[in-house]
């Protein structure tokens, strides 16, 4: 296939700054409505999703050309390139080339995202040439009242590895300092022990197989495994004081990792023999085995007054919720619909849950739920979010929107919940992170990243919010712990 060329003209709509006066006549805004108006002419159509026919999406450079008399050209061109992730190498005052160094991560997703995000323009021509409107306040010379400049792109081929897409997006307003604590791999569910100092988390990495169960400081480091290393792991999670955790593995089944389920079927998850068991994180004792059976025993978190434990499994023939006393005892069943209860998280007064579920209604859906079952596997495209009392009473839904929304977590207000849905992407393949009051009002997006952002969890002192997301990934599939200071 001949190399394809890739057009992006950067319309800056430049004028003299306004006197006083004329802005309050309200003359500069006619005249950059006036400016956008004409730099439109000739668009053909909004931006689409995906890329028009014969526009790949394998971009290996952006050149960028300019003849140095227009600082705001600068301005908006690396503002372009930081949004995006890009690298500038710099050649000259207003010449310079931009690297994406991303390596099967769609540019024109990450652009287009990026186009939206600051409040740009942008069409494409029949011709494929894609039209970015800015505009600009800064003053300049009379001489360089307008100007194209443009944005080509060399030649389409293997792109380079590297930094991929931006870690902070700007309409992330309740997102503060953002900082990425893993990198590279798979990384996944991280969550606070008790004083807020550590994470816990899985993770597939090196020459791990599938996901073992690791620790560090929050300002990622003391990397260090806690578990086995034998068979697959999930759900970490820390005990009250911090010294031990408690989280599910296969290593009794089999050393070797579970089979991937087939995916003839659709997306599905595999229901792995996982057994709970609880450890030292000094590595000191033996594992204790805890109210697991022969079933699928997992997806366990703690209670805040650290006198509970909540779970999910498969012992009574579906997937339900149960909690019971940290040594096992107690042992209580508080879900009883059919279909998939899971994911579950105490308030912050430990006195009601949150939960993912796949209530299934109809026979036909009861039959298939009950066929995935018998073949250790759930499909999760449709789940909603659900709270109830801690003791299964007062069960109410929350989301209805028949997208997968799954990890809710409490907002410290104990009012509010986080939760990951697809419901934004027609394709469900873009997962965000929203919050919505527990009485399923007020819903508001809180990431922007055109990929996946996924398992927030606050801090017990409310401050810091970490979440896992393929935002700066260098590979496609890669998932990365972060943290970032919460601002309401």
């Amino acid at each position: 296939m001949k190399n394809i060329q890739l057009t992006a003209l950067l319309i800056l709509l430049m004028t003299a700054a306004p006197s006083p006066a004329l802005e309050n006549e309200g003359t500069a805004e006619v005249r950059e409505t006036e400016a956008i108006e004409q730099a439109e002419a000739g668009l053909v159509e909004s931006l689409p999703e995906e890329p028009p026919a014969g526009v790949l999406d394998r971009i290996e450079s952006f050149q960028f050309e300019g003849d140095g008399r227009g600082e705001s050209v600068g301005i908006v061109v690396r503002s372009l390139a930081r949004e995006l992730g890009l690298r500038m190498d710099v050649t000259g005052k207003f010449t310079g080339r931009m690297i994406l160094n991303a390596q099967n991560v769609s540019i024109w997703s990450m652009l287009r995202a990026t186009l939206i995000d600051q409040g740009l323009r942008a069409r494409m021509t029949a011709d494929g040439t894609l039209r970015v409107i800015a505009s600009t306040t800064t003053p300049l010379a009379a001489h360089d009242e307008k100007r194209d400049y443009v944005l080509e792109t060399k030649e389409v081929r293997e792109i380079h590895m590297g930094t991929a897409s931006p870690v902070y997006f700007r309409r992330e307003k309740h997102l503060d300092n953002i900082k990425q604590l893993t990198f590279g791999g798979e990384n996944a569910e991280a969550y606070f022990s008790p004083d807020g100092q550590w994470l816990i988390f899985q993770s597939t990495r090196d020459d791990l197989s599938c996901d073992q169960i690791f620790v560090m400081r929050i300002d990622g480091t003391e990397v260090r495994q806690v578990s086995t290393g034998k068979g697959r792991t999930t759900c970490g999670y820390f005990y009250p004081g911090g010294e031990k955790f408690i989280y599910s593995s296969t290593h009794l089944e089999s050393d070797d990792c579970p089979a991937k389920p087939d995916h003839s079927q659709g997306y599905v998850w595999p229901l792995d023999p996982y057994d709970m068991f609880v450890g030292r994180l000094d590595g000191t004792g033996e594992l204790e085995r805890i109210a697991s059976t022969d079933s699928y025993d997992a997806e366990a978190t703690l209670s805040p007054d650290g006198k509970k434990v909540v779970f999910t499994s498969d012992r009574d023939g579906d997937l339900e919720l149960y909690t019971m006393d940290l040594d096992g005892s107690n042992l209580v069943r508080v879900t009883h619909s059919p279909g998939y209860d899971g994911g579950a998280f105490f308030s912050p007064d430990s006195k009601k849950l949150v939960y993912r579920a796949n209530r299934v209604e109809t026979d036909e859906e009861i039959r298939e739920s009950q066929r995935l079952l018998k073949q250790r596997l759930v499909r999760p495209s449709k789940m909603e979010i659900r709270v109830m009392d801690a003791d299964g009473g007062n069960d109410n839904q929350v989301t209805r929107n028949g997208a997968a929304n799954f990890a809710p977590y409490w907002h410290p207000d104990g009012e509010r919940l986080l939760f990951v849905s697809n419901v934004l992407d027609k394709k469900g393949r873009n997962f965000d992170i929203f919050m919505v009051g527990s009485d399923g009002r007020g819903l508001e997006r809180i990431t922007y990243n055109p990929t996946f952002d996924g398992f927030p969890m606050f801090s017990p002192d409310g401050q810091k919010v970490v979440f896992a997301s393929n935002r700066n990934a260098r590979v496609r599939g890669e998932t990365n712990i972060f943290i970032a200071d919460w601002r309401e």
